[in-house]
């Protein structure tokens, strides 16, 4: 006969949850977060700003166009971040 005992009986007992969350923080992968924390020290190649309701869109620091309609400079964004590819 199995007997099981709570968490609060007994502090030291290990569940498979804690097995499966061993090496994660937050549930997050250490691959993944590994990976985000390498995009997050890149730099942004294509950046875009509202100044005063102008979207200023710059690529690589370089000035790329100035859109009066955010649609438009999402859509520019969009575009240069797929021929970046």
């Amino acid at each position: 006969m199995r007997t099981f005992l709570s968490r609060s009986k007994n502090p030291g007992c290990k569940t498979r949850a804690d097995d499966k969350n061993a090496g994660h923080a937050g549930g997050v992968p250490r691959a993944r977060q590994d990976a985000q924390a390498s995009i997050a020290r890149l730099p942004a190649r294509v950046q875009v700003k509202d100044r005063n309701g102008v979207w200023e869109l710059r690529v690589d620091g370089i000035f790329r166009g100035d859109y009066l309609k955010k649609e438009h400079a999402v859509a520019a964004v969009a575009l240069a971040n797929w021929t970046l590819r």
